[in-house]
């Protein structure tokens, strides 16, 4: 990555937490980079949906962003989905890597309602 280049990263405040969108290729070359900036930009929410909609590749690197992402935000108690839709790129990886299941979902909807109590 580029000094000065954007992360391919939204934060949008929803009821509830949060949606990160994540896009484009994340791989080594953003991962640790995207890692500091969400956790910085995201803070301490009630839920987290981590949306990999827009992700067209998705690496170890990227995989391993999402776990932990994933264990940062469950250790202090904050529910947390990720939005992987089927035939995608980025749920393919997160499959054959054997990612938790319960974790993901197909849309963003879901995901959302799976933040309210």
């Amino acid at each position: 990555m580029t000094a000065g280049a954007e992360l391919p990263v939204q934060v949008v405040p929803v009821p509830g937490g949060c949606v990160v969108r994540l896009e484009g290729d994340v791989d080594v070359a953003v991962a640790s980079a995207l890692e500091s900036d969400i956790r910085r930009r995201v803070g301490a929410p009630d839920g987290v949906v981590l949306d990999l909609t827009a992700v067209s590749f998705l690496d170890s690197a990227g995989i391993r962003l999402v776990d932990s992402l994933v264990g940062h935000y469950e250790r202090q108690g904050v529910t947390v989905r990720v939005v992987a839709p089927p035939g995608g790129s980025a749920r393919f990886a997160l499959e054959i890597s054997v990612f938790r299941p319960d974790l993901l979902a197909d849309d963003v909807p879901p995901a959302l309602a799976a933040l309210s109590p």
